[in-house]
């Protein structure tokens, strides 16, 4: 009676202890949390914003650019200048490291330049309201998301205004020539995708990637 009596002790013990540890652990991650919550927006709102152009008639502009990020003394940008013309198609080539991703990350407006100005038809990005601004432009990167959702909300995640227009949706999937893969699952475009959940349709990589763009179109 007595050793039993110990080892349910020990038992009850054992059970206190694992529990305390995880309610430190789970204490940690709140108020890392609660931190992150705190934290303000660096990207400020221009007292009196500009309109965002309905239409691009100059194109785009890096004048003087030049950027560093946080605690790099070391400029990532020095002094870039170059210009894209509405309708032209452009390629940023060079190393890792040279600041191809940064030069997307400014234009748009998930960081301000250190120098220079970005111009969206002769006008500062900055003096634009950076949600309305971001509403025109969508960015594929190339550690894209795989949402455990269903075909129609990973495409209008891009725009969740339009979550209700499943013709936008099936335009958006048309041109990445995703719809003919959606479309040939037996509930189409509710299929979930992925294996986290029962039902699910996994892709391929490169489908997986056609989804995004076809996400990033559905935003245009």
């Amino acid at each position: 009676m007595y050793f039993q009596a110990f080892q349910r002790g020990i038992g009850y013990l054992k059970t206190l202890m694992e529990s305390s540890a995880q309610m430190y652990e789970d204490n940690l991650f709140l108020s890392h949390f609660y931190d992150f919550l705190k934290i303000k927006p660096q990207i400020l709102e221009p007292e009196i914003p500009s309109q965002v152009p309905e239409k691009i008639l100059t194109g785009i502009e890096f004048k003087n650019v030049s950027f560093f990020y946080q605690n790099n003394v070391k400029n990532v940008l020095n002094c870039v200048n170059f210009s894209i013309m509405p309708g032209e198609i452009v390629a940023l080539v060079g190393e890792n490291g040279s600041g191809k991703s940064t030069i997307v990350k400014l234009l748009t407006r998930l960081y301000d330049p250190r120098g220079g100005g970005i111009f969206l038809d002769g006008r500062n990005i900055k003096n634009f309201k950076a949600d309305e601004y971001r509403k025109k432009i969508s960015v594929v990167f190339q550690d894209h998301i795989r949402y455990q959702l269903s075909a129609k909300e990973n495409i209008y995640l891009g725009d969740i205004n339009g979550k209700d227009n499943i013709g936008k949706i099936k335009q958006a999937a048309e041109q990445t020539d995703i719809d003919k893969k959606l479309a040939s699952f037996p509930l189409g475009y509710d299929t979930l995708l992925g294996q986290w959940f029962k039902g699910g349709e996994e892709l391929s990589i490169g489908q997986w990637q056609m989804v995004a763009i076809s996400r990033a179109f559905s935003g245009c």
